[in-house]
């Protein structure tokens, strides 16, 4: 791997590489040794490839400076940010030890709902956490849930990887009018390059618990094209669909938070973590989200959403959602596609699918996936 030739050397005169743990399409991963104290620590280090450009320089300092707002023991800690010899930023964050949640639904399917509920409501108070010092986390998903604990048996969860992450909005587009996320679980708003707030975290998080407790994405994880339809347009399936015993008060929880219009979802993950306790104690009724929208439709919000909606051969958005599609038996559903950065706002559609820059996540994990291939998508292609 590319990163095995920084293995041996001392990051800011303090941090001795020991091992390459993880790769991404921005930084690698290395597990590491603080020169002054002895503790291990996972360092975040832009590629080799990357620590020439200066786009990449700002992003891992704004990375380290959002993260470095939130407090919370289910959010990983940040220990250090800094300057390499060589001029490039990097970030020190605690060592974890378990694995992802993609990795364990990749190796057993969905988990059992007595023991995922209580590691989805510690997701749901990180996720409070992040919005309450103002920031939107932009890329909630299995494989930035770390499970902490013996493989089978995590004890607590941690939220990793802040690489996508901004300050809510309700009134300021993404910026620079990309599409930054992961396509299966991104909002329509964010999909869009629409203002977002902690409501498209909402969204991520539950279609992030219908794979956890289902072993299935609601949507085909098929032809990008395809997955921006479903998320603009299609009706989520019930997971009792394919769970038959799920709490009907959880499957409402599930389905109010994947509603398309911001306005239809949970307003705050406080509502959340106060229906998923109902579901735990079993104390109370799960309250829902109200519609506050006649239409669970969703329509663009800036000029260039809707350029993106007609770019995308659509006049408006929703006009009659599809009735929902059973999902894809789990063996034949791929892994789920790499984080995307997308210019959509204006012009013809460009949209590379790189490698994730997930450096938390990828910390943590001794055999990361490899890098897949990078692939792009013109106008002339839809």
């Amino acid at each position: 791997m590319e990163s095995e030739s920084d293995l041996g050397r001392i990051v800011g005169d303090r941090y001795l590489l020991l091992d390459s743990i993880g790769q991404g399409g921005m930084a690698d991963v290395h597990l590491a040794r603080d020169q002054r104290d002895g503790h291990l620590v996972a360092v975040k280090w832009l590629a080799r490839s990357r620590r020439t450009e200066t786009a990449f320089h700002e992003k891992m300092r704004i990375e380290a400076e959002l993260l470095a707002r939130v407090e919370h023991p289910n959010v990983v800690k940040l220990f250090d940010y800094g300057i390499a010899g060589d001029g490039s930023p990097y970030i020190v964050l605690e060592a974890l030890t378990g694995e992802t949640l993609h990795e364990y639904i990749a190796r057993r399917g969905a988990m059992p709902v007595e023991q995922a509920l209580p590691l989805a409501l510690q997701v749901a108070e990180a996720l409070e956490a992040v919005h309450r010092a103002g920031l939107v986390h932009g890329d909630v998903k299995p494989h930035n849930i770390f499970l902490c604990g013996p493989n089978d048996h995590p004890t607590c969860i941690k939220l990793i990887d802040f690489g996508f992450a901004q300050l809510s909005s309700a009134d300021t587009p993404t910026d620079d009018n990309m599409v930054a996320g992961t396509l299966e679980y991104m909002s329509p708003e964010q999909i869009l390059s629409d203002p977002i707030d902690a409501r498209a975290d909402i969204y991520s998080f539950g279609i992030v618990l219908f794979r956890w407790l289902t072993g299935e994405l609601p949507f085909d994880s098929g032809p990008m094209l395809r997955l921006f339809a479903h998320h603009l347009e299609s009706r989520p399936p019930p997971p009792s669909w394919l769970l038959e015993e799920i709490h009907p008060g959880l499957e409402k929880l599930i389905l109010a938070a994947m509603r398309k219009d911001p306005a239809n979802r949970y307003t705050s993950m406080l509502e959340v973590i106060a229906d998923l306790e109902c579901v735990i104690t079993g104390i109370g009724e799960v309250y829902g989200a109200p519609m506050q929208q006649e239409r669970d439709e969703y329509w663009p919000r800036t000029e260039q959403a809707k350029r993106a909606c007609r770019i995308l051969g659509r006049v408006g958005v929703s006009t009659r959602p599809p009735p929902p599609m059973a999902p894809t038996p789990m063996a034949e559903v791929p892994v789920e596609s790499n984080p995307i950065s997308a210019p959509i706002a204006s012009g013809p559609i460009s949209e590379t699918v790189s490698t994730p820059d997930s450096a938390p996540v990828q910390s943590q994990v001794r055999n990361s996936e490899k890098a897949p291939v990078v692939t792009a998508i013109t106008a002339a292609e839809i």
